[in-house]
């Protein structure tokens, strides 16, 4: 991530969806940081913003009301809307709580998309929207199956199909109404603000409480397992950067290689002193196919590429994930 933040140009007044989210807050930091004015747009009955949020400015959305959405963003005028909302599949099993999962997930994921693309064609035509997408669109068929923005959408799961969709339904706006801007597909990103059910933190959360003896061991379905992974800054600072450009499409924006997640568990369990084989069990270990983003497009439209190690961002989580244990 580069030392400076001139990439912003233009950009002053920022509408986010998912605010609170891992990539929300990172981006709404580094637009407060620099002057700039970010606004959360958060789903009413959903619960309110930390108190350390770097957002202090808050609109609450009723999803179904769109000539809200629209009064507001005729009358905020932003220069950009980062749509970084989403429903995740959660860990249940239940099949009542499935059911309400993929409820929500439809209802986030497309209906709040839909009013909200809708919106801005109509209140905010000249508004850049930058919408996150995601690389669940696609299902890997070989070891290594690498992904630019013309591979064939297949989707792997519901979530998948939900983010096929919204990207589709942008892009026919662009092509039809002239709505700005595109979407960005993102591969694994990770930071200290990752929720615990992504894989990356559960192991910096382990290797924090084993080093300091409130956790005992840590349990994976398949240590052989490798992704595309990247630092969520940079992914951050290339939704900006995309934001702040003229550019109408839709990118790639992964890391363009594979980390083994041996490689996590090395990084993580080796910054505090342990070796995680002495701490690690393992239902599987085997290669699995998997999917590499190819950054190409995004490198040649905008200068952006992923430069942080994932050593150093596995190395963060785990002395952030130390302090945290350490303050209770």
């Amino acid at each position: 991530m580069t030392s400076d933040h001139d990439y912003l140009g233009n950009l002053q007044t920022v509408l986010i969806t998912g605010a609170t989210g891992q990539d929300g807050r990172l981006a709404s930091s580094i637009l407060r940081n620099e002057g700039r004015r970010p606004i959360g747009l958060g789903r009413k009955g959903r619960a309110a913003a930390p108190t350390d949020h770097p957002i202090t400015d808050w609109v609450w959305w009723d999803w179904q009301d769109r000539s809200m959405l629209e009064d507001l963003l005729d009358e905020i005028k932003p220069d950009a809307v980062l749509h970084l909302a989403a429903h995740h599949h959660s860990a249940t099993t239940n099949l009542n709580d499935l059911a309400s999962d993929a409820e929500d997930m439809l209802s986030t994921n497309m209906t709040g998309s839909a009013a909200l693309v809708l919106a801005i064609q109509r209140a905010a035509p000249e508004a850049r929207l930058i919408a996150a997408a995601s690389s669940q669109m696609f299902t890997p068929t070989q070891t290594e199956t690498r992904i630019d923005e013309l591979s064939k959408i297949l989707p792997a799961s519901l979530y998948g199909i939900t983010k096929a969709a919204t990207l589709q339904m942008i892009d026919h706006y662009r092509r039809q109404c002239a709505i700005q801007g595109g979407s960005v597909i993102l591969f694994n990103h990770e930071s200290r603000y990752r929720p615990a059910r992504f894989v990356a933190r559960t192991i910096s959360q382990a290797a924090a409480a084993i080093s300091t003896g409130a956790q005992d061991r840590l349990t994976l379905q398949n240590i052989g397992a490798s992704a595309d992974w990247c630092a969520a800054e940079d992914v951050v600072e290339a939704i900006l950067r995309i934001a702040a450009s003229s550019q109408n499409a839709d990118f790639i924006v992964a890391s363009g290689q594979a980390t083994p997640l041996k490689d996590l568990l090395d990084a993580a369990f080796s910054c505090v002193g342990l070796d995680w084989r002495d701490h690690v069990d393992s239902r599987e270990d085997y290669p699995q196919p998997y999917l590499i983003g190819d950054p190409s497009r995004i490198q040649a439209a905008c200068g952006w590429r992923s430069v942080t190690p994932m050593q150093s961002v596995m190395a963060d989580m785990v002395t952030h994930d130390r302090l945290l244990l350490e303050q209770q």
